[in-house]
């Protein structure tokens, strides 16, 4: 093969094993088998609340998270053995089920677990055959892009909703219909 062929073929080469070497590392530590977790019902607690807290820039307040139970409430977090990976909290009113929080430890992000909670959650919608609504930072470029994977589309803009670093930022209002 031609000399450029060949260098091209290298360097593919070094890149792919590169990344490889890269992933192999940068997994390692928390990389958790998709098999080897579960996700139950929880009433929200310590454990959570630490997720909670390391998840967001602006975490909800310790009163609102400890209170977000009830009957209307579904409180669901995933675990691997007794940690807790990530959690939602949604409420159902009549067909509506809105999701007010979905956190992933920020160790176990881009691993898959915000979407098998995203599958849980409208997993649930579907058999109640609700409509899924939530709101979103309009910043939140990779939540944005999990609820757009799962469906949802934008449906609305709230001005200044969440407060920001420098004022408040608007939220984006997201739909999803089975």
């Amino acid at each position: 093969p031609p000399l450029k062929l060949q260098m091209c073929v290298s360097i593919t080469l070094t890149v792919l094993l590169v990344h490889f070497r890269w992933k192999q590392k940068n997994l390692s530590g928390n990389n958790l088998n998709m098999q080897s977790f579960n996700i139950e019902d929880f009433r929200p607690g310590e454990l959570e609340f630490s997720v909670e807290k390391k998840a967001h820039r602006t975490p909800w307040p310790w009163s609102v998270f400890s209170e977000s139970h009830g009957e209307q409430y579904r409180c669901r977090r995933l675990l691997s053995d007794s940690r807790v990976i990530g959690f939602t909290i949604s409420q159902l009113v009549a067909d509506e089920l809105t999701l007010h929080n979905i956190a992933v430890d920020p160790d176990f992000q881009g691993q898959g677990f915000g979407y098998k909670l995203m599958q849980d959650l409208l997993d649930y919608a579907e058999k109640k055959h609700c409509v899924v609504f939530l709101e979103v930072r309009a910043s939140n470029a990779a939540a944005i892009r999990l609820y757009e994977g799962n469906g949802f589309d934008t449906v609305g803009r709230r001005v200044n909703y969440y407060p920001a670093a420098d004022g408040r930022e608007d939220a984006l209002v997201m739909r999803w219909e089975s």
